[in-house]
């Protein structure tokens, strides 16, 4: 038997002992692809207990770089997200009582119900004291010098009795006075009929022209074109009344010196000796 196993084939005698090289390339079989748990946003009871990440991933499209981690949170409303709560009524109106009076109230989460939201320091000097614990804000009632006696029929004052502290002044001092004046002042600029008397009195100071179309005022003696003439032939005077009046039958003279309608003519007062006229041209 020793003798069969030293034997040896030719056909093994002639064989490589080397091994063969592989020409296939490396494969790596395991996948590429991360897998990551998506949760609805929707759903209300989670089976898994996923990270933080995976719980507020974005729903489409790659992370918002530029947002913070409070913005990349999923949120009902604008600012944040509600959830219903509950609380007891009386706690919750106490606690918003409180803040809006004496600008504190304790935390509402639950980790931090001894601490105190708002104005700290005030929370610490009245020892945490809700509104309907602590003492009045609305000070002392004011006092009144009251007399309820019916039988003092002189000093008898009922409920209109003046208060303690209650001055009556007759006439406001000069600081007080001053500023009423003003207060005044202002009112009446503001309304309407003193501006209406304000801007009829400056047209009332308005400056007046007139322009004289005769070459002189006055005559050789000093007369005034007013003066009634004397050298007519006719007494102008106002107490003189002629003996007849008539109108005349043909036209005398035309008088000539507006340029658009005439309103109104009219004679010179008491001596009628001038026609007075107003026409648009406003001349």
């Amino acid at each position: 038997m020793d003798l069969l196993k030293g034997y040896a084939h030719s056909d093994e005698e002639m064989s490589d002992d080397d091994a063969a090289e592989p020409v296939a390339p490396e494969v790596n079989t395991k996948s590429i692809l991360k897998q990551i748990a998506i949760v609805d946003p929707r759903t209300k009871e989670l089976k898994t207990n996923p990270t933080y990440d995976q719980l507020f991933q974005p729903e489409a499209g790659p992370s918002n770089p530029f947002k913070s981690d409070n913005q990349k949170a999923q949120k009902n409303t604008l600012t944040g997200f509600v959830e219903p709560a509950h609380i007891n009524d009386f706690h919750f109106t106490r606690e918003l009582r409180s803040f809006d009076t004496l600008g504190y109230a304790r935390n509402p989460t639950a980790e931090r119900s001894n601490e105190f939201i708002g104005n700290k320091e005030a929370a610490i000097g009245s020892q945490g004291e809700s509104l309907f614990d602590s003492k009045k804000t609305g000070g002392e009632k004011r006092k009144r010098q009251a007399n309820f006696d019916a039988s003092d029929l002189e000093g008898y004052t009922g409920p209109w009795a003046k208060y303690c502290d209650e001055k009556t002044i007759a006439k406001p001092d000069p600081e007080l006075q001053k500023e009423m004046d003003e207060i005044v002042r202002k009112r009446q600029a503001n309304s309407r009929r003193f501006k209406r008397k304000q801007q009829q009195q400056e047209n009332d100071n308005a400056e007046e022209t007139s322009v004289l179309h005769l070459k002189e005022a006055q005559d050789y003696q000093g007369r005034s074109f007013l003066v009634p003439p004397a050298f007519t032939g006719v007494n102008l005077r106002a107490d003189a009344v002629p003996e007849k009046c008539f109108i005349p039958k043909k036209q005398i003279h035309v008088y000539k010196g507006h340029t658009k309608g005439v309103n109104c003519v009219q004679w010179f007062p008491k001596s009628a000796h001038l026609f007075l006229s107003c026409s648009m041209d406003t001349k």
